[in-house]
């Protein structure tokens, strides 16, 4: 995937949704554009073109790994709680985690909950927390059907550490423990 390599305005109100909501823009901006840029319209039909050079970077780093620590950040709460992770997919991947194993989160005063990882909410009852991947490429806490972040007091740019234990070279014997650094 090598990151962004070209960048554009979108000016061109011949693939603009009339009248545009100022809510809505998803629908009446972006699906339309894509929806042309599938169809084969080129990308200059847009608008101008940007300088990628120019693009504003997000605000956090990256999770990285550090002597078998994970260490992550809470980039995103949804209006239902969940507290997103500034772990991508792909380092995800590279560390195997599966939706099989466990998470064991610590919190500083010794408080300490096990999290399913998996796919869906539902693979959880309804009140039970889970970890897994979200819709934007990084992984969340949750709680099905409540706020993993007003159950925990978490909040954006809390720290989190996922730290890996492995007592044997079986992946589905690891042992995950995630703390909280509050």
């Amino acid at each position: 995937m090598g990151g962004i390599v070209k960048a554009t305005t979108i000016e061109n109100t011949k693939y603009i949704q009339r009248p545009t909501s100022q809510i809505f823009q998803g629908r009446d901006i972006y699906a339309p554009v894509a929806a042309n840029l599938a169809n084969g319209v080129s990308f200059d039909e847009f608008g101008a073109s940007i300088d990628v050079n120019n693009l504003v970077g997000a605000v956090y780093d990256e999770a990285f790994v550090l002597e078998n620590l994970l260490h992550a950040t809470v980039i995103q709460i949804s209006r239902f709680g969940s507290v997103h992770l500034n772990i991508t997919y792909e380092l995800w991947k590279k560390l195997e985690l599966d939706h099989k194993d466990t998470i064991a989160i610590r919190r500083s005063h010794g408080e300490s909950l096990c999290l399913p990882i998996g796919r869906t909410f539902s693979d959880v009852a309804k009140g039970e927390p889970i970890i897994l991947k979200d819709d934007y490429g990084r992984i969340e806490m949750a709680i099905n059907m409540g706020s993993f972040a007003q159950t925990f007091n978490l909040k954006i740019g809390d720290s989190v550490v996922l730290d890996i234990h492995s007592d044997s070279h079986n992946y589905e014997k690891q042992s995950w423990v995630l703390s909280f650094e509050i």
